[in-house]
């Protein structure tokens, strides 16, 4: 019996569904499969991720049997978070904390009444409360549910609060694909060797080679197979380029010599590399992002990787933080025009908001601020779904 564990049902794309279809109804009976997924979470259809039902998936496989359970024990959050975000759900579960901190009373509050110019500083109060309150850096999170939201805010907050370390990473130029394999090898590029890192870079040296494994069917040299050495090699590299995307190339290009690769023989990491640096000219180009496009700057969003976390409500999907903030939870942000104008606006502003909630354990910051309006001068308003949210929030 061959066994298929661990694909996430919601983040799967058609392909996948189908090569996966494949392999079972070629295994006569001999293949097991085994789904986990959350329709809830399923935040991914715009990057072709799929949540397929019970009887599409019994139809991928030509009617096969498949066991149904469901899992209603979440060991991350207080029973009052998940209460609260309960009522984003799209399907009926009763979800039960289970955790240590089940019974933890925790904060929830809603501001809808601070202006957007004023955003910086009640993230900041936010933040420094967390803090005082003896929550670590690396368990505060705010989020927004479109990145342009937070580029400018990012710089900000580190000006307002120098003596905090913050992790914007997942707002860098490169960040949109962190399956990649070549996002995986950058961000070994990007990072300085720091004891602080030490254990992270170390992580994603193995996550390197289990990677170059999967698309070429071979190994590393010998050499290389091992985390130190890799990290070794790649530490001993450097280049005089000036502009991030020319500096990467130039790095990539070296390692693949220095560990013997052609690169261009594996058609997956052709395809790859060009999705990864299509990606980034997309977003440099974009005149929404206003990022600069040289390496000191590339490289600032990886200076800490450790600290309060800046993200998008997508980047984040499968984390969890003991606080949670988030803002520009306005329609039109969430959702996005394009969800509104297809019709989908409130099963996915639902989804949106479970996930922002459901990352939190303990305490949930939402804001909804004022003064946001449309390139034809619309003024925005909170999303409806937490509008019609009625829930007696903290006050702080």
């Amino acid at each position: 019996m061959v066994n298929i564990t661990g694909i996430y049902n919601q983040d799967t794309q058609d392909l996948l569904y189908a090569i996966i279809s494949s392999i079972i109804k070629a295994g006569k009976g001999n293949i097991s499969l085994f789904l986990v997924g959350d329709t809830d979470q399923a935040i991914y259809a715009s990057l072709g991720g799929v949540a397929k039902s019970l009887d599409e998936i019994k139809s991928e496989i030509d009617g096969m049997h498949i066991t149904h359970l469901t899992l209603k024990g979440n060991y991350r959050s207080s029973q009052r978070i998940i209460d609260f975000y309960s009522h984003f759900q799209t399907q009926s579960i009763d979800i039960k904390a289970v955790g240590d901190n089940a019974d933890t009373e925790g904060l929830i509050t809603l501001n809808s009444t601070i202006e957007s110019s004023k955003i910086v500083g009640e993230l900041a109060r936010l933040i420094q409360m967390s803090l005082d309150n003896g929550i670590p850096e690396d368990e505060i999170c705010v989020l927004v549910p479109q990145w342009w939201l937070i580029t400018s805010v990012s710089k900000k907050l580190r000006a307002t609060l120098p003596h905090v370390n913050f992790d914007a990473s997942g707002l860098a130029p490169m960040s949109r694909n962190r399956e990649n394999i070549w996002y995986k090898l950058s961000r070994l590029f990007l990072t300085e060797p720091n004891p602080k890192i030490y254990s992270s870079r170390y992580r994603w040296a193995g996550e390197l080679i289990d990677n170059f494994r999967i698309h070429t069917n071979t190994e590393f040299t010998e050499q290389y197979r091992v985390e130190r050495n890799l990290l070794r090699l790649i530490n001993s590299i450097s280049s005089t380029e000036t502009e991030g995307i020319d500096y990467l190339i130039d790095c990539f290009d070296q390692f693949m010599g220095a560990a013997g690769i052609n690169y261009k023989e594996f058609p997956s990491l052709v395809e790859n590399r060009k999705l990864f640096f299509d990606n980034i000219e997309s977003r440099l180009n974009d005149p929404e992002f206003k990022f600069p496009s040289d390496i000191v700057s590339f490289k600032s969003f990886y200076r800490e990787m450790t600290g309060v976390i800046i993200n998008t409500c997508v980047g984040v999907k499968g984390e969890e933080f003991e606080t949670v903030i988030a803002y520009g939870l306005l329609y039109g942000y969430l959702p996005h025009w394009n969800e509104i104008f297809s019709g989908n606006a409130t099963e996915a502003s639902k989804k949106l908001m479970y996930v922002i909630c459901s990352r939190a354990k303990k305490n949930l910051h939402l804001i909804s601020e004022t003064g946001r309006k449309t390139k034809r001068g619309d003024v925005l308003s909170m999303t409806p779904e937490l509008a019609r949210k009625v829930f007696n929030y903290d006050k702080i």
